[in-house]
C-alpha cells in the first residue's frame, strides 16, 4: 500500500490543506465543487528501489504541520472521525483507493 494523497479541512494549524505524497501522481480536491481529482501521473517515474518499497519524506521549518500531519494520519487509521473533515487516496497494486469522510460528488482517478 502507498500513500498517495491528503487532504484536511482543519487539524491544528493545517487548514484546507492537500499534501501530495507520491512522486508518481498529483492529485488536487476542489472544496467548494466537492471534487477529487488526479491532476498529472507520472508515467516515465524511475525508483532506485523496489516496486514493493516507497520512501517519503516530510520536511519544512519548525511549526509548519509535520507532526500533525502525522497525528491526524494516525487518528484516520484508528478510524477517530472526530477530527474534522479528511480525503484519504492510496494505491494498492496498481489501483487507486480512497476513504474520506466528506461526501465527493466527483472522483477522476
Amino acid at each position: 500500500m502507498e500513500l498517495v494523497y491528503l487532504w484536511v479541512e482543519e487539524y491544528k494549524n493545517i487548514k484546507n490543506q492537500g499534501f501530495n505524497f507520491s512522486p508518481r501522481f498529483e492529485f488536487e480536491y476542489i472544496q467548494e465543487k466537492n471534487e477529487l481529482f488526479l491532476k498529472k501521473e507520472n508515467k516515465d517515474y524511475v525508483s532506485v528501489f523496489p516496486k514493493n518499497i516507497n520512501v517519503t519524506a516530510i520536511v519544512g521549518e519548525n511549526g509548519s504541520g509535520k507532526s500533525g500531519i502525522l497525528e491526524y494520519l494516525n487518528y484516520i487509521f484508528l478510524q477517530d472521525f472526530s477530527f474534522g473533515n479528511y480525503i484519504l487516496v492510496y494505491e494498492i497494486g496498481g489501483s487507486k483507493y480512497y476513504v474520506s469522510n466528506i461526501e465527493i460528488s466527483s472522483i477522476e482517478a
